[in-house]
């Protein structure tokens, strides 16, 4: 059965992902054995299942709608692999990841059911713009968590990322001494200079991307919940903005040859580059980015991190876009659920999107928006 999700994870067949992966756990939870000295190998499969259910995770919410994230869970590791969480580099920082951004976006997501029914902040001066008829009735919010338990969560992550950097060897560090000394400051999209740092191995590259990539999404306090609606463009943060730039100076120092041969099983730089431009309010980070992918030459019809890059460069596109019009995107969502698509069996691209829903706020009056947008 795990090889079953590792298989359908690649392909982007979600509903027997589901299925297999549900039959895994199941197993798990009858089993109440006490963890053995010699239990490498059931360490290692069950490792290589949760590293697909993450992998798979990342795959089914971008993009989903708002309701997949207002009812989303806490990922959780097996009991087995928990034990021997310090020999699981690559997956320690994967659940981090996933955790990080799920909490994010989710409470992005209740914050903006909450804007839509009620208005939750009387005393300030952010105001609300809708486009479009209300999209309530199009998705239900069952508030698996709160905004305080957010802002816990993410201080706990925090604390995660510290112990999984200091247990680093030298090997798994950066080669170079330039991480994040580049200034992404504000309003420089023509003059973005990054420069490249470089690893040992690929692998250790994209571990300590992912690693960026939380410090991306756990900054600006403790919480995603008032990032974009107390936030000044013009007052930028100087901790995001040094993770940003080793994120975006590590991808300047990949081989994309590798990230298509070595991401295969897993997040993908493009996704997770994706990801990071939209908890940045500097349109320059958005533009090399963008700039970055026609660089590389990638391929429309092509996936990196069995992520399909189609997907990434409509979204992009469309982030800077509005970025170019003074608004600052926050999150991109489907109007509607599909399932994550229909599987990879005649294209790389399983989802059939034509129009995003986009949740912002606009740069020079303040005020928060969403509106539909076709691709």
């Amino acid at each position: 059965m795990i090889l079953f999700c590792c298989l359908e994870s690649l392909m982007g067949i979600f509903e027997a992902f589901s299925l297999h992966s549900s039959g895994v756990q199941k197993m798990l939870e009858a089993d109440t054995s006490p963890i053995g000295e010699n239990d490498e190998w059931r360490s290692g499969l069950l490792a290589a299942w949760t590293q697909a259910k993450m992998h798979n995770w990342w795959l089914r919410f971008h993009f989903s709608s708002p309701a997949m994230y207002c009812n989303s869970t806490a990922l959780s590791l097996p009991r087995e692999v928990l034990a021997e969480s310090r020999t699981h580099t690559r997956l320690s920082i994967l659940h981090v990841l996933c955790e990080s951004y799920r909490l994010q976006h989710t409470s992005l997501a209740l914050l903006w059911y909450d804007i839509q029914t009620d208005d939750p902040f009387p005393h300030s001066n952010i105001t609300w713009y809708h486009a479009g008829s209300s999209i309530l009735e199009e998705w239900s919010c069952s508030r698996t968590m709160s905004y305080g338990v957010a802002s816990d969560s993410l201080i706990n992550i925090r604390r995660s990322l510290d112990e999984w950097h200091a247990r680093l060897s030298s090997t798994e560090m950066p080669i170079d001494t330039t991480c994040g000394r580049c200034d992404i400051g504000p309003c420089r999209p023509d003059s973005l200079q990054i420069q490249p740092i470089r690893f040992v191995t690929h692998i250790a590259a994209m571990n300590y991307a992912y690693y960026s990539a939380a410090r991306v999404m756990t900054c600006n306090g403790a919480s995603g919940i008032s990032y974009g609606l107390h936030h000044d463009s013009n007052n930028h943060d100087a901790d995001k903005d040094h993770w940003m730039t080793t994120l975006l100076q590590l991808a300047a120092g990949l081989s994309w040859s590798d990230c298509l041969r070595f991401n295969i099983h897993t997040i993908g730089i493009a996704s997770l580059l994706f990801a990071c431009v939209l908890r940045s309010t500097n349109p320059a980070v958005g533009a090399w980015v963008e700039d970055w992918m026609n660089r590389q030459g990638v391929s429309e019809d092509s996936e990196e991190g069995s992520f399909p890059n189609l997907q990434v460069l409509q979204a992009l596109r469309l982030v800077n876009a509005e970025k170019r019009a003074g608004r600052d995107v926050l999150a991109i969502y489907q109007p509607k659920d599909d399932g994550g698509g229909i599987g990879k069996h005649g294209a790389y691209t399983s989802q059939n999107i034509t129009c995003f829903l986009v949740f912002g706020r606009c740069r020079g009056f303040g005020r928060l928006y969403n509106r539909y947008s076709a691709v």
